[in-house]
């Protein structure tokens, strides 16, 4: 079901190629003029690199106060993008802090520790949930229902994830091309 602004304009999804200056730009425009009128604005550029300078270049008041932001990488998230999900008392929620911790290099965990905080320790004064606790906390998730203010969800395996579905892919056509391999060998040396 579409989802509608309240002035009955359907929720636009859009998508960005590249993350220079233009698409800072557009990002810019898209805030201040459209925002109200943009369900999803997702960006996809050529490196990893100029991913991480869009980040670094727009300032967490640049990014509208509804917000929801899920890391997919390593460390991709800015230092001052949490002070500002914390001072406007956002919602910031990961999938497992403990393991989060352990491994401390998602932009979450390594916010603490480069401040010598534990996440697992300093989480819930700063208002950090865990997953599996929040969905057992039905006032929290009667608030989530109907919440409007920036959020940040972590997923601590999803790195770990993309690597592992890099490494099943390329063992796949490794697999593949080696049998497509054999098979013309065999044809070859057959005649």
């Amino acid at each position: 079901m579409p989802k509608h602004t309240l002035a009955g304009q359907k929720l636009d999804k859009s998508f960005l190629f590249r993350a220079g200056k233009i698409a800072e730009a557009v990002i810019l425009a898209i805030s201040c003029g459209a925002s109200a009128r943009i369900e999803q604005l997702a960006v996809l550029s050529c490196s990893n690199e100029s991913n991480h300078e869009l980040v670094e270049r727009l300032q967490p008041q640049e990014i509208t106060e509804n917000t929801v932001t899920l890391p997919l990488g390593i460390d991709e998230l800015p230092t001052n993008y949490f002070d500002y999900l914390l001072k406007m008392n956002g919602v910031l929620m990961v999938d497992d802090m403990d393991v989060m911790e352990a491994h401390n290099i998602d932009s979450l965990a390594l916010y603490y520790s480069k401040r010598d905080l534990k996440l697992t320790k300093h989480d819930k004064a700063s208002g950090v949930k865990n997953y599996s606790e929040a969905l057992f906390n039905k006032a929290f998730m009667e608030k989530l229902a109907s919440w409007n203010g920036p959020t940040n969800f972590s997923i601590v395996g999803l790195a770990s994830f993309d690597l592992a579905m890099d490494a099943h892919v390329y063992e796949f056509l490794a697999k593949t091309a080696s049998q497509k391999f054999e098979t013309l060998a065999a044809t070859l040396f057959a005649s």
